[in-house]
């Protein structure tokens, strides 16, 4: 009889559209992954069928690295809802996540940051609370995952001219009441 803990394992899921496998090589003496447990679980989550060569492959190789399979859209019903909720204010955002059904890939920080983008948030993205949230599982409650520069009032400006604002008369009297029209004052240098 085979150690269960020696045994190899494989994981099969919902990814982008895909449906994934990914198979992990048995230990010394442990029993290896059959091409009919993939396909029972494949016909147990409602996966469009796949070569049976094509799985013994996958299992062959096992590198533990996710596979597309086959194209399965039905799939995104199993993913995790990421909503983003932004407070009143617009100063801090609200990540809630709800469990993946069973047959999807938990969300990854990837899909978590699309999805803040999404929601226009760009800027004071803690990033650890976001690692958090995704290594505790943190499923179902509202997590602050950025927060805003709160405004700084400065002091009242004042505008200072660096020329005259009170030029007087636009143009240069001469004797008589005559008017040099090429000495106009118009401008200042």
């Amino acid at each position: 009889m085979t150690d269960a803990s020696k045994s190899g394992k494989f994981d099969l899921f919902y990814r982008k559209g895909w449906a994934c496998l990914r198979v992990f090589p048995p230990a010394h003496g442990g029993r290896q992954v059959y091409s009919e447990d993939v396909e029972n679980r494949m016909k147990l989550l409602g996966i469009p069928r796949v070569s049976a060569r094509t799985i013994r492959d996958i299992i062959d190789a096992a590198t533990g690295q996710a596979v597309p399979l086959v194209e399965w859209p039905q799939g995104q019903l199993l993913e995790a809802a990421i909503s983003v909720d932004i407070a009143e204010d617009e100063m801090t955002a609200y990540l809630t996540i709800q469990p993946p059904k069973k047959g999807a890939e938990p969300p990854t920080l990837q899909d978590i940051e699309q999805q803040l983008n999404n929601a226009g948030v760009v800027y004071g993205i803690d990033r650890q609370a976001l690692k958090r949230i995704l290594a505790g599982a943190l499923y179902g409650k509202p997590v602050p995952v950025a927060a805003g520069i709160e405004p700084v009032f400065g002091r009242a400006h004042r505008i200072q001219y660096h020329f005259n604002t009170n030029r007087g008369k636009p143009y240069l009297e001469m004797d008589f009441g005559r008017i040099n029209l090429k000495e106009l004052n118009f401008l200042q240098s």
